[in-house]
Parts: C-alpha cells; structure tokens; sequence
C-alpha cells in the first residue's frame, strides 16, 4: 500500500526513461505545473489505501514521485488556504481569512518570483472565489473558466492545453491550474459515474444533483458584522449519503482523466522537463462529525489533503513522504527543487530539506461566516480551539484517527499548555503580518456574486 512507503526516491524506471529523454534531462530549465483540485479529501487517494479506480492517473503519478500523506491545509476554505499555497505564508500572516479580505500588493507571490526568474507564468482557475485582483498578482495570463458552472474540469482542461500551445518556446512556464471539481454541486459527466450503490436511484432532486449544500442547511447571510448563527445540517439517509459520495468521487475521476491530458499536453508540446505538484485547497466533510462539506469545522477530513510531487526535478533529491508536510511548504519546495532564489520570509519550509530541529509546527484556523476556531498539532495529539464558545476538542490521532473521543475533559494540563503555545504562535505571527487589502466597488460586487453560485452567502 502507497501509504506505508515512506520514501519514493530514487525515481523509479519509468521516471529515469523519460528523463533520458530530454537531452541532458536539465539541461533546459523545468516548466512547473502546480495543479490545485478544489475540495479533495486526501483519504480518497490510492496512497491512501482508497479504490485505485478513482484516481488511477494519480495514483501512477505517485509511484513514481513522491507524495505526503500527513499534509496539512491551514484552513478548512478555498480563500485561505489556496492564498497560503501561492504565497507560502500562513493565514495569520497573508490576513486573507475573510470573504471581502483580498491579497495586498506588498505581498510576493509564486508567480512574481517565476517571473523575475525569466518564466513565463500563467493560471487557469475555476474558482469565481479566486477572481480579485490578489490572486492575480504575477501572471501574465490569467484564465477565468465561468462564473459557475456545475462541471468544469473539461473547460480548465481545454483551456490549460491551449495556455500550453500557446507558450513561447523561448521560456521556460510556471501554470497554475485550479480545478473547481470536485466542489458541489457533484455533478459528474456520464462516463464517470462508475462509484453508485449500484441499483439505487434517489428520490430527492438534491441527491440526484448532487446539491450537498441544500443538506447544510440555512447557511447564513454573509455581513461585515458577524452574527451568531450557525446552520443546523439537514440529516441524509445512508444509501443517499453514499449516492452522493459516489458522485463526489465521480468527479475526481474526471478530474483525473483531465489531470492527465494536461500533463500529455506539455510531454508532446514542449522540450521541457517538468515539475508537476498535485495538492488540494482543502477537504470535505460527509457527517463525520456533524456537518456536511467544508468551511465550519476543523476535523481531518477537511484539513488533510494531497501532496504530490512528480518529474526530473526530482532526481537526486531527498524528499522524505513519511513527515508531516503544510500547504506552506509547497512554495519553499517547488523553488528549491528548480533552483529559484527566493529572497522573501516565507513560513513554510523545503520539504526537500531536513525538516528543523523539533519538526514543523501545524496550526491552523477558520474564520467562515461566524465561524472563529483554531487547531495545532503536538503529534500525536490535535487540539482544536471554538474561540466563540471557549469549547476544546483534544484527539490523539495515532490512537485514534478519526478524532471520536474529546480528551479535552480528562486531560486538562495537556489543552492548556497547547492553547498557551497556540496563542504565542499567533502572536508572534500577527506581529508580523502583511496589511490586508479590502475588495471594494464593482471587484466586490462580482465576488460577492461569485460567492452566491458557490452556495457560500445567500
């Protein structure tokens, strides 16, 4: 099983024929293709000992790469966390935790570094969420793939194949690619709808259209002053629930299928190595405990996502899978791996270095609608934090990793000692935080539109 390799270097056969390929391999610089699937919980992964069917493409990615099973995002919402991947920053730190919050222009991006590197750089991003100006900072081209469209990963695919056609041959490319699915509404193509109770068809039109978020129940209108409101979750019957799941992982499958042509698409039409890092913005919830798709609480099945690193930059490089890893150290790590200096204070770390003395810290928050949590990690043991409520949650996640039993109560020293080491991380990361730009006028309105076809405010 995938999971239980710990390294995945040296590269394997396959890997080192294509590398021959190239001349030299490295003698031209690596195009670098950081693919983002919205919504993707790490435990559907053939790494992760699910169906190799649902992700067959990836799964033969990390077989000849390298991937991260304990990864971590630091919020369990598209906003925060993908602006932590593209800056290599922590929420506390980029301050974009907040529906109208938008990246300041003081901050660097990924795509401003492989700029002044020489690179080309281009995204493809079907998330409306993602539109402002703040994640557009460094690219040269990017590419909107509808306001919201209920399956997308065809268009982002077509649309990235035609950003790679159209690349001068003369540089090399950075391309980020934001996949929406597999976000709800679940509504995968007909040819991947492999993963249905077979014999069962709903009744309900939510569950046949995949509408997850009718089942979340009365989201809140979203204002500037929050409110105390949280929905109560309409419950699902389990052959629904498992009809909706099906769809879930039918659209990974596309996904998938779409992934791959994408990467085919660069083997054919340029001559350069490649990079590919394959990650999600966040997970997504099924009732595990309580409350269906994302954004409201800090539990694994949110917070865990993918990490893969695959391609020539890789030879020769030691990247140990078996430590935990944070989506701030993808942006360390990719320009490590293609030797590109980077001169700002990042939090995240190389993976492709020793992790620092006492390992990396995991901590993370929320802030969605009236939502105000936090989480950090001492391995084994998690503790999340309802800062609204002063409520505890304390798991030992070795002992017991779906997080059902709350120690918080019979192990009191324990949670104060890691809410004291908590509040000094934010501290210390608030101390240094960048200003935080608001969307104003007409950017507002269409985010605030954008936000209304996710489902997000009403």
């Amino acid at each position: 099983m995938f999971m239980r390799m710990a390294r995945f270097l040296p590269p394997s056969a396959l890997l080192l024929a294509a590398c021959a390929a190239f001349s030299g391999c490295m003698s031209r610089r690596p195009d670098v293709f950081l693919i983002v699937i919205d919504t993707l919980r790490n435990d559907e992964l053939p790494w992760m000992g699910a169906d190799p069917r649902f992700a067959p493409n990836l799964g033969r990615l990390a077989h000849e790469g390298v991937v991260f099973p304990r990864t971590y995002a630091p919020s369990p919402w598209t906003k925060p966390s993908t602006t932590t991947i593209l800056t290599g920053l922590h929420p506390y730190r980029h301050g974009v935790n907040g529906h109208d919050d938008k990246l300041d222009a003081s901050v660097q991006t990924i795509a401003e570094v492989f700029s002044a590197a020489g690179y080309q750089t281009a995204a493809v991003v079907s998330n409306p969420s993602l539109y402002d100006g703040g994640t557009r900072q460094g690219f040269e081209v990017f590419r909107e793939v509808g306001r919201w469209i209920e399956h997308s990963t065809d268009r982002v695919a077509a649309q990235a194949r035609d950003v790679i056609a159209r690349a001068s041959g003369e540089r090399p490319l950075f391309l980020y690619v934001h996949f929406l699915d597999p976000h709800d509404k679940y509504v995968p193509p007909a040819q991947d709808r492999l993963f249905l109770p077979e014999g069962y068809t709903p009744q309900g039109p939510e569950v046949l259209t995949g509408d997850m978020r009718h089942f979340e129940g009365d989201t809140p209108v979203w204002k500037p002053t929050s409110f105390d409101f949280t929905p109560t979750p309409i419950p699902l019957q389990p052959l629904d629930l498992a009809y909706m799941r099906g769809l879930y992982r039918g659209e990974l499958h596309a996904a998938d299928r779409h992934l791959q042509a994408i990467l085919d698409s660069q083997r054919i039409g340029r001559g350069n190595p490649l990079l590919s890092v394959v990650t999600a913005d966040h997970g997504e919830a099924f009732y595990e405990h309580g409350m269906p798709r994302h954004g409201w609480t800090l539990h694994e099945e949110v917070l865990r996502v993918p990490l893969l690193f695959h391609g020539a930059p890789l030879q020769g490089r030691s990247l140990d899978g078996s430590r935990i890893a944070r989506s701030m150290d993808i942006l360390p790590t990719i320009l490590d791996l293609v030797h590109v200096k980077d001169s700002e204070e990042r939090d995240g770390v190389s993976l492709a270095q020793p992790p620092p003395e006492g390992g990396s810290v995991v901590q993370g928050l929320t802030c969605y609608h009236v939502q105000k949590e936090s989480f950090i990690i001492e391995d084994p043991y998690k503790l999340i934090i309802d800062e609204r409520f002063g409520r505890n949650e304390l798991y030992d996640l070795q002992a017991d990793p779906h997080e059902t039993r709350n120690l918080a109560f019979s192990q009191p020293a324990r949670v104060a000692s890691m809410v004291a080491r908590q509040q000094k991380i934010r501290d210390d990361l608030l101390s240094r935080k960048f200003a935080t730009a608001k969307l104003e006028g007409e950017e507002l309105r269409q985010h605030e539109e954008a936000l209304k076809s996710l489902g997000y405010i009403k």
